[in-house]
């Protein structure tokens, strides 16, 4: 692990996985590359992270397809576990589901950490 983290500099306390260990369900015999992180960055980064991979998976949810598995095993418990995480994607979405508004700084933040 570097000794600093990739984003501010201050020493890295964690890993963070490139491309993010979310996107992969399974995750066997990925070899994701990792860089150091600070605790501010590692989770600030998690929390896009979620956030872009819940927009993708409600975005291609058909019938009982592998993003519908994501979404039911990964991104669900998660909107339960936290009230915020839900609203953001509830906030933004029309009667049927479908997400209509993307806050965008989440995702730019999340192609700037990409």
């Amino acid at each position: 692990m570097t000794a600093n983290c990739y984003r501010c500099g201050a020493p890295a306390t964690s890993r963070e996985h490139f491309p993010p260990k979310s996107f992969f369900p399974g995750k066997a015999g990925l070899q994701l590359r990792t860089v150091g992180s600070c605790d501010l960055h590692n989770n600030a980064k998690s929390n896009d992270d979620q956030y872009v991979l819940a927009l993708i998976c409600i975005r291609a949810m058909r019938g009982d397809n592998l993003a519908k598995r994501i979404f039911l095993r990964s991104i669900l418990p998660q909107m339960d576990r936290a009230p915020g995480f839900r609203s953001t994607i509830i906030d933004r979405s029309a009667p049927d589901g479908t997400v209509v508004g993307v806050d965008i700084d989440r995702l730019d933040a999340f192609f700037d950490a990409l």
